[in-house]
This record gives C-alpha cells, sequence and structure tokens, in this order.
C-alpha cells in the first residue's frame, strides 16, 4: 500500500511547478500588477481583425463588484472577490480560491475607441472589447459592464 503523504507531496509539487511556470512565463503584452492586489485574476488579452479583447476569470463576482478605466492606452480592472466561507476559525486542506482586492493594469498594443469599449460578465468571465480605431486615446474615462 502506497503512503498517502507522499501523493500528496507530489500533488504540491505539481501545483507549485505550475505556479511557478505560469508566474514567470512572459505575456506578449505588459500585464502590470499593483502592490495592494492580493491575487491576480487569470487573463487573456489577443486581437482580432477588428478588436483588442480581455477576457478575465474572476467567477463569483458581480457586476457591481469592479472598477474599470481607460486611460490612455492603459485599462485598469480593480475588484474584490468576497470571502464567501462562514465566519470563525477553519481548517483548510486545500485553498486555491483567491478572494480580496485584485488590480490589473493592462496596456493595450495597438490604438483603439475608448469611447466605444464595451465591458460583460457572464459565467464567471469579464470580457472587454476594444474596437481598433486611429483616434487619440483619451485622458480617463470609466467603462460600465453591460
Amino acid at each position: 500500500m502506497s503512503d498517502p503523504k507522499k501523493r500528496d507531496e507530489g500533488a504540491d509539487m505539481e501545483d507549485f511547478v505550475e505556479g511557478l511556470l505560469s508566474h514567470y512565463a512572459l505575456p506578449r503584452t505588459p500585464v502590470m500588477v499593483s502592490a495592494k492586489a492580493v491575487w491576480r485574476p487569470a487573463t487573456d488579452v489577443y486581437e482580432t481583425e477588428d478588436a483588442m479583447v480581455i477576457r478575465m476569470d474572476v467567477s463569483g463576482m458581480g457586476r457591481d463588484h469592479f472598477e474599470i478605466t481607460v486611460e490612455g492606452d492603459d485599462v485598469l480592472i480593480r475588484g474584490q472577490r468576497k470571502d464567501p466561507t462562514p465566519p470563525g476559525r477553519k481548517h483548510f486542506y486545500k485553498m486555491e480560491i483567491n478572494v480580496g482586492p485584485f488590480e490589473r493594469r493592462i496596456r493595450i498594443p495597438v490604438p483603439f475607441d475608448a469611447e466605444g469599449v464595451t465591458a460583460s460578465y457572464e459565467n464567471g468571465f469579464l470580457e472587454l472589447r476594444m474596437a481598433k480605431s486611429d483616434k487619440p486615446p483619451p485622458k480617463k474615462i470609466t467603462i460600465d459592464i453591460e
């Protein structure tokens, strides 16, 4: 019979390596994190023929938990995921669901129409679409989620 503790150590090592690789892999688009942030939601930034898209994995949150602003060619997304566990003392055997505040500043590498940015939140994903444009970037605007 195998030792269950050895299996847990192997799983922990796998989690460590996965976290290390995802943390140090260099994204194509600069994504900056604030020192105020407690966690970093997984985020994809990609370009289509006519738009730039930011897609962020933020399940367990509501539309009113986000603050989105565009300043120049930067998109700033702030939010906070509340801890859904009951208050009081707890002993976790595995804790992978991040809670607390986050902040992501994403530089968009192509010109886009900041006035036409749309944001939606569905099935745990926040998605921003920015139509490509030659308009000069605005000083600062706030984006509402549809």
